[in-house]
This record gives C-alpha cells, structure tokens and sequence, in this order.
C-alpha cells in the first residue's frame, strides 16, 4: 500500500542564520564625516561609548583629532581645520552580562520630566499605570513586552522621528518610535532613562536605537523594545551616544570665520565584527511531552546567583501550535515552567506524528522531536471501540515543519 507523503519544511535557527550571539564579541566601529566649508571650521562628534556593557579597546583617527568623554562614557572627537573628510574608528569589546543582586521595589513619587519626543498623554499614561508591577524588574519586562508587541515595524518611517504620542497613535515606526515609547511609559512610572543610539548587525550592520532604564542599587540596564530584549542584549548591539532622545544625539560643525555660509556635512558609519561568540550564560532549558494528555511543558532554569532577563522563544508549528516569544524575569536559581495545552484535534486516525519542536533562552536552547499516535477508527462493520493501535493501520509519518526566527533585525 502506498504510503500518504506530506511535505516537510526547513528547520531554521536564525540565531545562526544572523551570526549574533550573546557572548562576548570584539567589533569595529567606523565613521566618516564629509564637510563642504570655504574656511576653517569647528567639529565635534560622536564616536563610542565606555560603560559595564562595551569597553573602548582602541581609537583611530585621519587626521588626527582630540578624544575626549563625559561622565555617561560618551567619547567625542573633536577638530580644528579645514579637511574635507574625516575618518575615525574605534574596536570595542561588547559583553552584555547584567549582575542584579535585587529587584527593588517600584517606587511611583510621580513621573519625571520629559522632553517632547518622549511626553506623555492620557493614553501613554493608562497604558503604563496597567503595566506597573510591583518590583521595577517585573515592570521593566512588562514595558519591554508591550512596546515590542504594540507597535509595527514599518521601515518607511525611517528618519521621520516620530514622538511617543504620536507613536502610540499610529503604532507604527522603526527602532527611535520603539524607544521614545519605552522612555516615555517609563518616566510616566518613575524610572530614569537614556536613550542609546549606536549600530546593531541584522543581517547588515545598521544604525540602530535602544533605552537604558535606571535599577536602584543596579544601575543602567539597557531595553531593546524593538528586538524583545532587555538586560543582556545580543552582542551586535554597540553604542555611540546616549542621550535624553533622538534630538539629543548629534555631530556638531561650526565655521570658525566669516564668509563661510555654506557650511554643511554628511555622515556615514558601519560596523563588522572582529569575532564573536554564544554563551548561555548560565541559563537552559528542558522540556517534557505528555503525548496522551497533549501537554507540553517547557521549562527554563536559571542557574545563577542574581536576577536575568532572557529572550524567550518557542514554537511548533502545525496542529497543536506553539508559537511564543516573549522577554522573561528569572530570580536567583529560579526555575519557570511554560505549560501548553495541545489541540491535536485536525491529526488524522491512525498515523503517526513526529513534530519538532525548539526553543531558546538568548543563546541556551533546546530542540527534539514530539511524538504521538493517533489511533485508528474502528474498520466499518466491526463492533469496535476505536482502541486498535496506531501501528496496526497503514503508518504515514508527517514531519510538521519548525521555523523558529529572532525579531526583525532592524
């Protein structure tokens, strides 16, 4: 007898399809400044930072120019002259790897001041009061969930800079809308803010915005709204400048005589990795399959002594239909079981079914194979009760095909 054939899919991993981890990784930034003057001019621009996430290892320039930094880390380039083009680069060692001792508790006095791009209104407002938890690490998670789910990334919003407000209005915008947003609920309950603009590797090494959001007792812990990330980001995350906004993130070129009216400038920067690596960091996951109860029930264990965010993801496509993805909370040695209740109501009697099934926690992941039979109908004119085994009837076996992918990398 011929056996049914079903089609299988390709299993992908896109943490290997993007080559970004969650380890450490050395990457060089660069940047270019391309000035039309008639005269001499001052400049002053923006090139890396040095803070607990990324260190500076090393700073080149053409021609040369002054470095200097502020107490947030941001470290500028500053010239004198009349050179048309100016070159800088900078090898930074990227190793997000958060140490949280405490989740403190939320402490709404009243919201902070904010700047127009990141104000709030009535609506912002409501939606954070329903997000408020009551530790600031279970607020930050559930702010980071909800930027990243409310909002559609549409590329053709790119350098329109919208304001939150405006933002939450359309619920559309790139990486700048998903981080004025965050900044703007955050302030609204309370918490301190920065907003980071740097590069990110999303297949191509692109310009990129994320938030810092203040921790007591911890300090700055970066939030990725746009990727579903907060506390240690991927390593392809490399900060430039950290600011109250987009506005407040700049190159700055002035003439420094008269007669020189047409002084403009362009910029350009890109990013390539010196290497790179994964690193579970301390964290797993296990999963267990109760085939005639249809249960899943996926569990992620944190094997460390403080507090860690991750990047959860899961899904199983086909009948039954997982499909997560989610940035979770997990205490000092914490364990966190992910029940699903399986439909397997549309499989067909009397075949067997091998569904893959994998997750990840950042870089830990766990993959295998869900096995179940369906049994057979009882043969026409028989009197039976449906309990003849799967095996007993001709067995086709369906592979349910897996694809399990990041967020945009934009």
């Amino acid at each position: 007898m011929k056996t049914p054939v079903a089609a299988l899919l390709l299993l992908v991993l896109a943490s290997s399809c993007l080559g970004m981890g969650f380890g450490p990784a050395t990457v060089r930034v660069e940047r270019t400044w391309t000035i039309v003057s008639s005269g001499g001019y001052y400049f002053e621009g923006a090139l890396a930072v040095n803070d607990s996430n990324q260190k500076v290892l090393g700073i080149e320039t053409d021609p040369p120019m002054q470095v200097v930094s502020d107490q947030e880390g941001n470290i500028r380039l500053r010239y004198n002259g009349t050179e048309s083009t100016l070159r800088a680069s900078a090898v930074v060692l990227v190793d997000f790897n958060s140490d949280i001792r405490a989740d403190p508790a939320l402490g709404r006095t009243w919201p902070l001041n904010a700047t127009n791009l990141t104000r709030w209104n009535p609506d912002i407002a409501a939606a954070a009061d329903g997000l408020a938890a009551d530790t600031t690490l279970e607020t930050v998670r559930n702010i980071t969930n909800f930027v990243h789910g409310y909002i559609t990334y549409n590329d053709s919003y790119f350098g329109r800079v919208l304001s939150a407000t405006d933002v939450y209005a359309v619920r559309q915008g790139v990486c700048v809308e998903y981080s004025h947003l965050t900044i703007s609920m955050a302030r609204y309950l309370g918490m301190d803010t920065r907003f980071v603009s740097g590069f990110v590797n999303g297949g191509g090494w692109q310009p990129h915005a994320w938030a810092e959001i203040y921790v007591p007792g911890y300090g700055w812990l970066p939030v990725d709204s746009t990727f579903g990330e907060a506390g240690m980001l991927d390593n392809s995350h490399v900060a430039g400048e950290k600011g109250r906004d987009q506005n407040d993130v700049f190159d700055i070129v002035r003439s420094l005589g008269p007669g020189n009216g047409g002084l403009r400038f362009n910029t350009s920067g890109t990013a390539e990795f010196i290497n790179q690596s994964n690193d579970p960091k301390g964290r797993s996951l296990s999963f267990v399959f109760d085939g005639p109860a249809h249960e899943l029930n996926v569990t992620l264990e944190n094997g460390r002594d403080d507090y860690v965010f991750g990047m959860y993801q899961a899904q199983l496509s086909g009948a039954g239909g997982v499909n997560e993805s989610t940035v979770v909370l997990l205490g000092p040695y914490e364990n966190a079981a992910r029940e699903y209740g399986l439909d397997f109501s549309m499989l067909k009697p009397g075949y067997h079914y091998t569904m893959p099934l994998a997750a990840s926690l950042d870089d830990a992941s766990v993959s295998g194979n869900l096995s179940l039979d369906v049994p057979a109908l009882p043969a026409p004119g028989t009197n039976g009760g449906g309990n003849e085994p799967a095996q007993a009837c001709p067995t086709a076996f369906l592979l349910l095909g897996l694809l399990v992918l990041y967020p945009s990398r934009q």
